[in-house]
């Protein structure tokens, strides 16, 4: 029996458990969803949870910066849910995720349900994921954190060094 503190934030199990768990949450969806033509939507997700949140241990106790594991914020949300294809919508649902009746909520407590947020969201940009690390981070900074985020390459880089070592 799992104890209630072993818990991090976002419905992720602490420690080398959670961080599994994510690892197994990302290979589902980019298994059903696709893992991009350069087969690294996986890395960059990765990538976007561990700059967003440090790979859901960092507290998040602001409700205004972004819910869940990829720090998504409301209009990324709704924009995701209109736009995304019927297709991947009804690819999720083998994995029990209804983005229709997804809550914007429901982010902050549900590591699959975000990971397949911010796949969607990564599926809508035509441009082929890069594969070396500063055009990833410029990619990312492009098309999720926006030019507007806080993000830095520097932030992204600490956050994203042990993907390398």
């Amino acid at each position: 029996m799992l104890n209630s503190n072993r818990f991090k934030y976002y419905g992720v199990l602490d420690g080398e458990l959670g961080d599994y768990q994510i690892k197994v949450d990302i290979a589902l969806v980019c298994g059903l969803l696709g893992n991009g033509s350069n087969d690294n939507a996986d890395t960059l997700i990765q990538m976007t949870i561990n700059s967003e949140s440090q790979n859901g241990y960092a507290i998040d106790h602001s409700k205004n910066y972004g819910e869940g594991l990829g720090q998504f914020d409301r209009i990324a949300f709704d924009d995701v849910k209109a736009r995304a294809r019927q297709k991947h919508k009804d690819i999720l649902k083998l994995l029990i995720i209804d983005v229709d009746n997804a809550r914007y909520e429901d982010l902050r407590k549900s590591a699959r349900l975000q990971i397949a947020f911010i796949r969607l969201k990564y599926l809508l940009i035509p441009q082929a994921i890069p594969t070396n690390f500063n055009d990833l981070y410029a990619y990312y900074k492009k098309y999720y954190n926006t030019e507007n985020g806080k993000a830095t390459f520097t932030h992204f880089q600490e956050s994203n060094k042990h993907m390398f070592a």
